[in-house]
């Protein structure tokens, strides 16, 4: 692999964080630089029941219970 060249182009052109390049597939990566190529072809759109899976395993929005419900308290928050 050209590791150089494609952290110049990820980090550099692409301007993503380390944390997203490295957290990057190279699919994911091969399709960032094709994007910024303007290189978007047509592609199919996901089946519905892939989307709904991928909507299942990776939701929008945190899982119940994710955050504490009770306010925020201290000096930062109540004014003084």
């Amino acid at each position: 692999m050209p590791w150089v060249a494609m952290m110049a182009f990820g980090l550099g052109t692409l301007r993503l964080s380390s944390h997203d390049f490295w957290g990057m597939t190279l699919p994911e990566f091969k399709a960032a630089a094709r994007g910024h190529r303007g290189e978007l072809g047509i592609v199919d759109p996901i089946p519905a029941d892939v989307f709904a899976s991928l909507m299942q395993r990776f939701p929008d929005a945190p899982p119940p219970g994710a955050y504490p419900s009770t306010p925020a308290t201290g000096s930062l928050f109540n004014g003084e």
